[in-house]
């Protein structure tokens, strides 16, 4: 009596318990299902293999209990991915005996949420570390090299506050030149600050048109006319008139001033620089070609990477943040296009990056 009563007691608890749960025999076959397994699967799966019902493609697990002896009383826990429809769940097996044979209790916990809910956590980790790195940067740009050139503003200004009437003509010529050029690196570096802020956001909206290459060009020449002519480097503008991409303008106008800016910047008084454009496999490839003084090859292999900043002072001593070339980067693949570089240290450097050719 008292042992009818224990194995209608387990037979029970075997039944009730709030986990699907079955038992299968040393070669995958179900013997026996509790009634929440049964009503999870529809039906009844006694005789058939534990792997042809429960594993998406049918195959045994890789970590089943199974490819080695069963020992009574022995629990393992695995957890097996690409169960009943895409789930995660782990599963639990100890070694008894059952009819009089040994067998295999296996009891079923979907984690699946439990899972997806860590990926999450990982990623919003990730994004959070990420978000500091930024945030740390930006602040750093802010503090230090933002400062430089306002600092310049600020010391120019007040000598010709102070001693306007004691310095002559050329004098005069020469502070409201190194004004204008310290203005425009500190506008330049406002620009990139906030272009990189935003890509870094996800807040950049891109608003593609049809844009003439040529003219995009032309106008990034005017702008760098006091320093091209201070330097005495040629530009010469190659992009046939007309030339279109379809691209964001704003952000093509960004890419071109840097790259115009840093080709000027290292670039040797006397040098040249030209820009050509050429229609490759449904792309513009626009490129900036200069010979000046080249990259090394340790810069030129991590020079795009996201997590490095190579800033060089350039042959007449200007300053830099690195922050120009991972604009560009960001910017130009946000337009659908690719950046690259191929230079040789000490002869030179070429800038290109594609864009879409405009729709037919």
């Amino acid at each position: 009596e008292a042992l009818k009563e224990n194995l209608e007691l387990r037979s029970t608890l075997l039944k009730i318990i709030p986990f699907g749960m079955n038992i299968i025999d040393k070669n995958g076959n179900i013997l026996f299902m509790n009634e929440l397994m049964k009503k999870n699967l529809g039906e009844d799966k006694i005789g058939k293999k534990c792997c042809e019902v429960y594993r998406d493609d049918k195959t045994q697990c890789l970590k089943c209990p199974l490819f080695r002896e069963i020992k009574i009383g022995e629990t393992q826990t695995i957890e097996s991915h690409d169960m009943l429809g895409g789930r995660i769940l782990e599963i639990t097996h100890t070694g008894l005996i059952f009819d009089g044979k040994k067998a295999l209790l296996e009891i079923f916990h979907d984690i699946t949420e439990r899972k997806q809910s860590e990926l999450k956590l990982k990623e919003y980790s990730v994004e959070l570390e990420e978000t500091n790195k930024t945030k740390n940067k930006l602040f750093s740009i802010i503090a230090h090299d933002l400062r430089s050139p306002f600092n310049s503003i600020l010391g120019l200004t007040n000598l010709l506050n102070d001693e306007y009437s004691t310095y002559s003509e050329e004098d005069k010529k020469t502070i409201v030149l190194k004004l204008k050029e310290s203005s425009e690196n500190a506008y330049n570096l406002l620009e990139n600050l906030l272009a990189w802020s935003l890509t870094q956001r996800n807040g950049i909206k891109v608003k593609p048109e049809k844009i003439d290459l040529s003219e995009i060009a032309s106008l990034q020449m005017e702008v760098f006319e006091t320093l091209s002519n201070s330097k005495n480097i040629q530009i010469d503008n190659q992009i046939a008139p007309g030339t279109q991409a379809e691209a964001d303008r704003n952000m093509v106008t960004t890419v071109m001033r840097n790259l115009l800016n840093n080709a000027l910047k290292f670039s040797h008084s006397g040098g040249s620089i030209v820009i050509t454009a050429i229609e490759l496999n449904n792309k513009i490839e626009v490129s900036f070609n200069d010979n000046g003084v080249g990259i090394s090859k340790d810069v030129l292999k991590d020079l795009f990477k996201s997590n490095e900043t190579h800033s060089t002072n350039g042959t007449a001593n200007e300053k830099g943040t690195g922050l120009g070339l991972m604009v560009c980067k960001e910017v130009v693949e946000i337009n659908g296009g690719e950046i690259r570089v191929d230079s040789v240290e000490g002869k030179g450097s070429r800038f290109s990056f594609t864009l879409p050719a405009p729709k037919m």
